[in-house]
């Protein structure tokens, strides 16, 4: 199998009120809604949210509230705080 795929995650990952369809900047603005997003930390610029249909038990994501492409577009200051909040978590 050359992907794995959930088709019953679907309308979750297009479900974001974000206009461009991501699902984490959407939760990164939807700030009320933590718990029920399961956001654990906000600190500045980035979250830390628990993976809604995780694969192994306790997977979390460091997300920037900021959409980039790749980790190399992301500044110094929220690569910085990414690897802080990983080791913290």
């Amino acid at each position: 199998m050359d992907r794995l795929y959930a088709p019953w995650r679907s309308s979750y990952v297009t479900s974001s009120g974000d206009e461009g369809g991501c699902v984490l900047c959407g939760i990164g603005q939807d700030k009320d809604r933590d718990s029920e997003n399961y956001v654990l930390h906000r600190r500045g610029d980035i979250y830390v949210v628990l993976n809604r249909y995780p694969y192994i038990n306790g997977h979390l994501m460091i997300v920037p509230l900021r959409h980039v492409p790749s980790m190399e577009d992301l500044t110094e200051a929220e690569r910085c705080a990414m690897w802080e909040l990983a080791a913290e978590s």
